[in-house]
């Protein structure tokens, strides 16, 4: 039994901003992610950075029938989720944002602003492989870019880089 995890890379629809620019490569990212988890045949495939979950019900159009789907229901403010996708019939175990109880709050900034969620939802789901139960999370971390007080994406000096870089 193969269990993977994929992230999408901006799953979304064409026409938007953070979708692809045209129908031609919105169709040519679906039919590339279609041919490879056709050959790598999951039974579980935990997907991140699904944008829109229509352009994920259309992946599953080309993958044909027999799959099922779960995204969270808790998206950031661009919209991008986590979710699974499976040959196996699952049961989500988890939905939340909510950091684990004795896990203390973050510091965000320098006025000493924190948080006790995170900025998208993480799933736990389990499926019945008629063996035994397979139980399986994802999660979706920020990796790239570090954001900064008022939206930034850019520090204002090397002192701020170093704070940011250490909360990350």
């Amino acid at each position: 039994m193969i269990v993977a995890t994929w992230n999408l890379e901006n799953l979304y629809r064409p026409g938007g901003p953070f979708g692809p620019k045209d129908e031609a490569a919105y169709e040519a990212k679906l039919a590339a992610l279609a041919a490879v988890i056709t050959e790598l045949d999951p039974a579980l495939l935990a997907v991140q950075e699904v944008g829109d979950v229509e352009a994920l019900h259309d992946l599953i159009d080309l993958l044909g029938s027999g799959w099922s789907l779960a995204t969270s229901r808790l998206p950031d403010s661009r919209g991008i989720r986590v979710g699974f996708l499976g040959r196996l019939a699952f049961e989500v175990l988890a939905d939340t944002n909510a950091f684990p109880e004795k896990l203390r709050p973050v510091q965000v900034d320098d006025s000493g602003l924190e948080v006790s969620v995170t900025g998208r939802g993480f799933m736990a789901v389990e499926a019945d492989t008629g063996g035994g139960p397979v139980r399986a999370a994802v999660a979706h971390l920020k990796s790239k870019l570090l954001s900064y007080p008022n939206g930034r994406f850019h520090p204002f000096d090397e002192g701020e880089r170093a704070r940011y870089r250490t909360l990350v």
